[in-house]
């Protein structure tokens, strides 16, 4: 028998609408999570952005974000589902997938029923989806942390890309641990954001740059040396380029040195 795990006083419980619109942060999510299990009718749908079109019949109900609320989805995700649990909400929440909010919604609702045995869940076709989204979001993660190329501008070490998935706090620490000597910024130019390493106070900060502009032009003596070292290891006779875009994506050359011709001299 279903029971809800954050139940509301019940002068609240009709008080939601089907679909439930959040302000787009983590906490957001959260919270209209807790908001979609602990109301009746339950919601069936949890939008992170305005919908494109809408019709006064299906009207979104605007949540605002509660930490308190989000603290207590939180910990009941750590204390009731399984360890990947947590893994799953974040990195499908980072997804480039629109309906990411409603697929979450889903994926818990099976896991407030089953508790620990969640992701042995893999006939139930949002444990399954849920799961296969997070292993594409880990996948870009681990082919980018060996696919970003930083160059000295400024006295920061800048890297530009454009990836599928929301992923700069994932790869945040990786490079903190392995460029802790050096001040960073990694720039994700599709979501204008970066994350930025201060090597003196050993930290990074997640930052929004709407403005943010820098020169990243391929003409400068840091990248000629990206290029040389490229060709120097090549081996012409091994050359596999089917291999090659398996572990490289053809989607992210535009930022790799080495993939790049060097523009004409003037």
């Amino acid at each position: 028998m279903y029971c809800p795990l954050l139940p509301l006083p019940p002068a609240m419980a009709f008080d939601i609408g089907a679909t439930l619109l959040c302000d787009g942060s983590f906490d957001g999510l959260l919270t209209a999570l807790f908001y979609a299990e602990a109301t009746r009718p339950r919601a069936a749908e949890i939008l992170l952005e305005p919908p494109m079109q809408s019709s006064l019949l299906t009207q979104p109900t605007s949540i605002a974000t509660e930490p308190d609320k989000a603290d207590r989805v939180c910990k009941a995700i750590r204390r009731k589902l399984p360890g990947e649990a947590y893994w799953i909400l974040q990195s499908v929440f980072s997804s480039y997938r629109e309906d990411r909010g409603t697929l979450l919604m889903r994926y818990l609702r099976v896991g407030w029923r089953v508790g620990k045995q969640l992701n042995d869940q893999i006939a139930d076709p949002d444990v399954w989806e849920a799961t296969k989204v997070s292993k594409q979001v880990g996948h870009e993660v681990h082919k980018l942390s060996g696919l970003l190329r930083f160059r000295p501008v400024r006295g920061v070490y800048y890297c530009a890309f454009t990836p599928d998935n929301d992923v700069v706090q994932f790869l945040a620490p990786h490079f903190a641990d392995r460029l802790s000597d050096q001040h960073w910024l990694i720039h994700d130019l599709s979501r204008s954001k970066g994350a930025v390493f201060d090597k003196d106070r050993a930290r990074w900060t997640i930052l929004p740059l709407p403005d943010f502009q820098l020169d990243t032009g391929m003409d400068d003596p840091f990248i000629a040396l990206w290029r040389t070292y490229h060709k120097t290891i090549a081996i012409e006779a091994r050359k596999n380029e089917g291999l090659q875009r398996q572990f490289m994506p053809k989607r992210y050359w535009k930022h790799l040195f080495e993939m790049q011709d060097l523009p004409p001299k003037v």
